[in-house]
C-alpha cells in the first residue's frame, strides 16, 4: 500500500469527471427515456429523472437551454435528451447535463399546443357559458397596410358593395390602420 496513490475524494472526484469529459461518445449524446421527479427551481434551472423499463439517470437542464424550449416537460413525458455526461464532482454522482430536450414520437410545437389547451380549459375558458354568437354582419372592421396600396381602398368597396345588400351602410365603419 506504500507505493500506491492515496486519493483524497475531490481528487478522485475530479479524476473521474476529467475521464468522462474526455470519451466523445458521451460527450454529445442522445437519450431516451420518461421523465420523472421532474422539478423547475426559481433559477430557471430544470432537475429531473430520465429512466427506462430497468434504469435511471439524473439530468439537468439549466436556464439558458430550458428558455429555448418550446412545450413544458411534465413527469410520465417520454423524450429525447441531448446532452453530455459529466459527474457532479461535489457529489460524486454522474448525470446527463441536457443541452436539449423533445417530445419522443410528438412535435413539441403539437405538445405546446395541447398543454396550452388543457391549462385554457381547466380555466374554464371553453364553456358554453363563455362563448357569444357571431355577429351575423361585422359592425367594424379594420384592415392594417400601406396607406399607397391599393389593397385599402379595394377592401372597404368590397366590403361596402357586399354588405349594402344586405344592410344600411350607416350600420357599418371600416378603420384604416396604416403599417
Amino acid at each position: 500500500m506504500a507505493d500506491k496513490y492515496i486519493f483524497t475524494v475531490t481528487e478522485l472526484n475530479q479524476f473521474i469527471k476529467d475521464l468522462l469529459d474526455n470519451v466523445p461518445p458521451l460527450t454529445d449524446l442522445l437519450l431516451r427515456g420518461e421523465i420523472s421527479n421532474y422539478k423547475m427551481y426559481p433559477s430557471g434551472h430544470h432537475y429531473f429523472t430520465l429512466k427506462d423499463g430497468q434504469c435511471a439517470v439524473k439530468c439537468v437542464l439549466f436556464k439558458g437551454s430550458a428558455m429555448k424550449l418550446r412545450f413544458r416537460p411534465e413527469n410520465g413525458m417520454q423524450v429525447i435528451a441531448s446532452g453530455r455526461i459529466s459527474v457532479y464532482p461535489r457529489d460524486g454522482a454522474y448525470q446527463l447535463y441536457c443541452t436539449g430536450l423533445s417530445p419522443d414520437g410528438v412535435g413539441d410545437l403539437s405538445v405546446a399546443y395541447e398543454q396550452m389547451k388543457e391549462k385554457l380549459r381547466l380555466e374554464g375558458l371553453f364553456d358554453e357559458a363563455h362563448k357569444k354568437p357571431l355577429p351575423p354582419y361585422p359592425q367594424r372592421i379594420a384592415i392594417v397596410t400601406s396607406p399607397a396600396g391599393a389593397a385599402v381602398h379595394e377592401m372597404a368597396r368590397a366590403t361596402r358593395s357586399s354588405l349594402k345588400a344586405h344592410r344600411s351602410s350607416s350600420e357599418f365603419s371600416f378603420a384604416y390602420i396604416p403599417a
